[in-house]
């Protein structure tokens, strides 16, 4: 009809063009205006309908001015004048349209742009007026630069090529706004439907960074490649959101998708990037999201997926072939990478990781089933060229129903509850009778672990079960070995973690991380404490114990008598049952309370299976034994005579008290469970100290100080053993009262004089010996014949005053002995103790010595009589090699009257010594060189120990005089050796007839003569 560069049409109270609804093609019109222009502008009161041979541009159209100055009219009287006309047309733009009048532009082959002219509008449809904006060629583009607008009417915007929204395109009421590309559409400006549906449908990819909004209806983009959403674009809309993309739907940081429907149903052939996504539904709100790809946090720390209305039940089904969060190797409770949540109940799966979080406006979360649901953009009305409006295809979206938390590929599950608790609920699904059947969250793979946290409770209903694959450690059989030290394996490194203010767990749940790993099924009722009465049997504290306890049954728990297996070690064996049906995977770790093998670890322990870990001749644990059973356990253990003795451990404070083993039971370390309060099956909530749910042990002792291991504990008693020669501590179930040993007094220690004087009617002598003495003490060891634990010197004055009592109190318990010691040749034991409780006793067996054997002194080498005699040499007989043989016979036959019947009064003060012990052997042993042998004299051992006779003139003491001054008293020698002879062997002699004496009487017989004759020795002058 028209071929122009500019066309300007004004049909003011008409049409341009028409429609032809009775065409049956939607996309012919043989009515509207044909033109092929470059610029238009057209104003009508009712239709516009043009058909643009190639491009156009909708814009300003210039003032048209058309002059006919020259025009003249020939009059009949022969003359011309002057019929000259000016004609002006104003300047127009944009399309319009009053009253309901609709305006459809086609461009067939070429594209269609609208421009604003002077104003920001560029298409206005009165009233009910719809908008059509079509480019049908192939490379046809339809742009937007200027507003388009209907009152009520629907728009359509359709491009073979792109559409270009720059502007508002924008209609009231129920009118619907429609775009279709064939390749890509980008939208920065903005379209918006007040109560109609807003349908986007696009080849390949569909750029926003504006806004897209209907107030009532629903929203759907529907893109065959990506989805980008950039910085401050929105989608608002207050029904029901679909979104459909055949790759990446990318929402970056600072993009927002509003819903005020009830549902919202994306679907990505690809990665899907969350920015943050509102749901405002007053009552309830339905999310659910697929992803081929992977579903990521777009915004960091800000929230991706909440409700705005906390009275409204909001829940979200997630699935993603990739994974659904990410991580960094963070820490979980500080992930930025995780998704953000603030939403009611969900149900995630993937393929390769869930990291979640529920931030703390959004309080507590459940996970349970969440049930499939549809989203369906329909009846979406197309205007088109033919006059009428139609319904498009209707798009919709669905997402099936899920329930609980799962990982199909590899990959670990984190999920954290900021701000309050974390419930799970039972799957729909049976769970079998191994209670395998349906777990309610799953980590499958090599990294397939779990790690959950609320600031809350951790709430596992009924029938609730977790699995993770994640290896910690395997145990395909129980094994024993040292108590490895530190924290264990890092959160990373174990398979379930959970972690929360506090624990409730239902019946029939379960933590399952491998068959050779660990199955924990009871953490509560504990282990209630104990006491372990006379009998060895474990009594509670208070009330009875549980009939299923977790870890393990206290009321098993006992130990054995140590058995002495040879002079330096026994064995006790530990008794316990662990776990409860179905578990396995449980450590038992043992702290003995010795120094050796003091901490020992075993692994790999279940419910069913009986096992016996003993140990070897060299005291090391053995390979354990299992046999089929339920959960019985028993551990040998070693201890040496240095245990017994030393041994402080575990607040054993006296080697007299029994030795203390203390243990703590815990699941495997691949399940590792932390809150403060724990509560099961309906029971009773319990404090949990140090916060580890998963065992007995308190991590906040360590066990450095003895009280590393908690809950379990027991003793062995230190036994006496009658079968062997010396006990090891004589201790019984029933302490016997025991008798305070009395003190050795004071004695002066720093060398003793020994001076003999000798008279006789024709000659005299004086023999003088000098020799270092002192007391030792000797800590024995159990076995008397081995090596005493060591020998110490004790000070010079160590009986003066109360020495010895502070030196018995500052001993740890055990046994002693004080030797004392005369030079290098002899040595005596004065004194046997014990220690017990800081006080020193008589060892019974002490009260029954065996008979007194005779000492066979040695010559001293020359000392002291070597002066007298300086051409004696050291170890030569006095009297010229003869060793004179005597027995207890013939001694005595030597003697007058069988014996020394005359007066031979010793005072013991000469030795410092007063009175003496029970204990006290005593026998004064004088060189045989040194007495001479006197038939019946009357002599004296006077108070400065010399023999003396008033007829004999002292004898000089000094070591000059010569050979031959020695030589004239060897006589006098020889018999003072005679004399020191039956001295020593009388007293010898009358000991050994006592002791026989009292072997033929009893026990306290035997005690109360051997009381008598010491009495007998400390009140006469004779020995």
């Amino acid at each position: 009809n028209i071929s122009a560069t500019d066309l300007s049409l004004v049909a003011r109270d008409g049409v341009i063009g028409g429609s032809d609804t009775g065409n049956v093609d939607a996309d012919a019109n043989v009515n509207a205006i044909d033109i092929a222009v470059s610029t238009l502008a057209a104003n009508a009161g009712a239709d516009i309908y043009l058909s643009e041979a190639d491009s156009l541009k909708v814009t300003t159209v210039a003032t048209l001015t058309v002059n006919l100055g020259s025009a003249l009219r020939a009059n009949f009287n022969s003359t011309a004048s002057s019929v000259a006309r000016t004609t002006t047309v104003s300047s127009l733009e944009d399309l319009r349209t009053t009253n309901d009048g609709p305006i459809k532009l086609v461009a067939l082959d070429g594209s269609l742009t609208i421009e604003g002219g002077g104003d920001t509008q560029g298409v206005s449809a009165g009233d009910d007026g719809d908008v059509l904006l079509e480019a049908r060629g192939t490379a046809g583009d339809v742009i937007v630069n200027a507003n388009v607008i209907s009152g009520r009417g629907h728009i359509t915007l359709d491009a073979a090529n792109d559409v270009i929204v720059n502007a508002a395109v924008t209609t009231t009421g129920a009118g619907d706004v429609y775009l279709l590309s064939g390749n890509d559409v980008s939208v920065s400006g903005s379209l918006n439907t007040e109560d109609g549906d807003l349908l986007v449908e696009v080849a390949r990819n569909l750029e926003q960074t504006g806004v897209m909004r209907s107030v009532s209806g629903d929203v759907g983009l529907i893109v065959g490649n990506d989805l980008n959403q950039g910085t401050s674009s929105t989608v608002t809309t207050g029904g029901n959101l679909l979104v459909k993309s055949g790759k990446d739907w990318m929402m970056v940081d600072g993009s927002a998708i509003s819903v005020g429907g009830s549902q919202l149903v994306a679907v990505s052939g690809g990665t899907i990037t969350l920015g943050q996504i509102t749901l405002s539904n007053l009552a309830a709100n339905h999310v659910g999201l697929s992803a081929v790809g992977d579903i990521l946090d777009g915004n960091a720390a800000d929230a991706n997926i909440e409700e705005s209305n906390a009275s409204a039940e909001t829940v979200v089904a997630l699935r993603a072939g990739g994974e659904i969060g990410s991580t960094l190797g963070t820490d979980a409770a500080s992930n930025e990478q995780a998704i953000d949540l603030a939403v009611d109940r969900l149900a995630v799966e993937s393929a390769f990781g869930i990291h979640l979080q529920q931030m703390a406006s959004g309080t507590d979360l459940v996970i349970g089933q969440v049930a499939g649901q549809t989203v369906d953009v329909v009846g979406v009305q197309r205007s088109q060229f033919n006059g009428v409006v139609a319904p498009v295809s209707s798009e919709s979206g669905s997402a099936l129903a899920l329930e609980d938390l799962v990982t199909t590929g590899n990959g670990e599950i984190e999920l954290v509850v900021d701000g309050g608790d974390l419930k799970f609920l039972d799957g729909a699904d049976a769970d079998g009778a191994g209670l395998k059947a349906d777990p309610e969250v799953v980590a499958s793979g090599a990294m397939g672990r779990i790690d959950l946290r609320a600031s809350g409770v951790i709430e596992l209903e009924d029938k609730v079960q977790f699995h993770a694959n994640k290896v910690t450690a395997e145990y395909a059989a129980p094994m024993t070995r040292p108590m490895p030290g530190g924290a264990g394996p890092s959160l990373k490194s174990r398979a379930i973690h959970l972690q929360s203010d506090s624990m409730v767990l239902g019946t029939d749940v379960e933590l399952f991380t491998g068959v050779d790993q660990g199955t924990a099924r009871i953490f509560s009722p504990r282990p209630i404490e104990y006491t372990v009465d006379d009998n060895g049997v474990t009594i509670p504290v208070s009330g009875a114990f549980p009939t299923d306890s977790a870890f393990y049954d206290a009321s098993t728990v006992f130990a054995s008598e140590l058995a002495q297996v040879n002079s330096r070690n026994l064995v006790g064996s530990l008794f316990i049952d662990v776990g409860n049906a179905g578990e396995r995977g449980l450590t038992l770790d043992i702290d003995w309370g010795s120094a050796n093998q003091r901490y020992q670890q075993v692994n790999g322990l279940s419910s069913d299976l009986n096992v016996s870990v003993g140990v070897n001749d060299s005291g090391l644990p053995t390979n354990p034994v299992t046999s089929a059973g339920s959960g019985s356990i028993t551990l040998e253990h070693f201890y040496t005579d240095f245990d017994l003795l030393f041994s402080r451990a575990n607040g054993r404070s006296t080697a007299s008290d029994p030795l203390v083993v203390r243990f703590a039971v815990r699941h495997h370390e691949s399940i590792f469970v932390q809150a403060g309060l724990v509560q099961q099956d309906l029971g009773l909530a319990e404090s949990v100290d140090g916060g580890i749910v998963s065992s007995t042990d308190n991590p906040a002792t360590p066990r450095e100080n003895g009280l590393g291991l908690e809950s379990g504990h027991h003793r062995f008693i230190i036994p006496s053993v009658p079968d062997f020669s010396v006990p090891i501590i004589p201790q019984r179930e029933v302490i016997p009262n025991i008798e305070v040993a009395r003190f050795l007094p004071a004695v002066e220690l720093e060398s003793v004089a020994l001076e003999i004087e000798v008279n006789s009617s024709n000659s005299s002598a004086v023999l003088s010996t000098a020799r270092d003495e002192y007391f030792q003490l000797r800590v024995l060891r159990p076995d008397q014949n081995a090596e005493p634990f060591g020998v110490f010197r004790l000070a010079d004055d160590i009986m003066t005053g109360d020495k010895l009592q502070q030196l018995q109190r500052s001993l740890p318990d055990g046994q002693y002995e004080i030797e004392y010691v005369l030079g290098d040749t002899f040595s005596r034991v004065v004194l046997r103790f014990d220690v017990r409780n800081g006080q020193p006793v008589i060892p019974e067996d002490a009260l029954d010595e065996g008979d007194l054997l005779l000492e066979v002194v040695p010559e001293q080498n020359g000392t002291g009589l070597s002066e007298e005699n300086p051409d004696v040499k050291a170890g030569q007989l006095l009297d010229g090699g003869r060793d004179t043989e005597v027995d207890d016979q013939s001694l005595l036959e030597h003697q007058p009257n069988h014996g020394l019947v005359h007066n031979l009064k010793m005072n013991l003060d000469q030795l410092g010594t007063s009175s003496w012990e029970p204990m006290t052997e005593t026998v004064v042993m004088i060189p045989v060189s040194a007495v001479p042998l006197c038939s019946s004299t009357e002599n004296e051992f006077s108070s400065d120990l010399t023999v003396a006779d008033p007829s004999f003139d002292p004898a000089t003491s000094d070591v000059e005089k010569n050979a031959g001054q020695a030589e004239e008293k060897s006589e006098e020698h020889s018999n003072v050796r005679a004399v020191a002879t039956g001295v020593v062997l009388t007293t010898a002699l009358q000991r050994r007839r006592q002791r026989s004496e009292r072997k033929h009487l009893s026990r306290s017989a035997r005690f109360a003569a051997r009381r008598e004759s010491v009495g007998n020795l400390h009140d006469s002058e004779r020995i």
